[in-house]
């Protein structure tokens, strides 16, 4: 069982270690509030119990004399010359369909071409195939056929046949 003196010794020394502990914290503190002036300003001003402002910040309700100009002349710019825009970029659309047109035409052709030579290849694999199990089966008649002219090897009879 401990003594009082020991239990208070250790709450000393946590508590010395917690006091160590916090000012190496705010020491930590003070070092990156150093690095970062508008950061420690913040700091300082919430610390010291600055007033926050009675209305929120809001912005403009009335947009600018540069935005009004950018729509008016964007309002001019498609007004007198809207016909030679439109017409240019029902050429320029005219000009993408008949470039899609024939990028689609190439790919179908290349598509046809690359289909029949697989077609090609796995019809000579196929008779290729074909050619080894007739190979194949006229080898194994042909044994059948030469065991058979040859009669049961010498000292052997079929069954029943002494």
């Amino acid at each position: 069982m401990r003594t009082i003196a020991q239990i208070t010794g250790l709450v000393i020394f946590c508590g010395a270690f917690l006091g160590a502990l916090t000012g190496a914290g705010s020491a930590a503190e003070d070092d990156v509030a150093a690095s970062r002036p508008g950061r420690a300003a913040a700091h300082a001003a919430l610390t010291d119990g600055a007033d926050l402002p009675a209305t929120p910040p809001s912005l403009p309700a009335v947009s600018s004399d540069g935005t009004r100009r950018a729509r008016e002349s964007a309002a001019l710019a498609n007004g007198s010359n809207g016909a030679k825009r439109s017409e240019s970029a029902r050429e320029a659309e005219s000009q993408a369909d008949q470039h899609a047109n024939v990028g689609a035409r190439l790919t179908r052709e290349e598509i046809a071409k690359r289909v029949a030579e697989a077609s090609i290849v796995a019809a000579v694999r196929s008779a290729a195939a074909d050619q080894h199990a007739a190979a194949a089966q006229a080898r194994a008649t042909s044994a059948k056929a030469n065991a058979k002219a040859a009669g049961p090897p010498s000292g052997l009879h079929p069954p029943g046949h002494r």
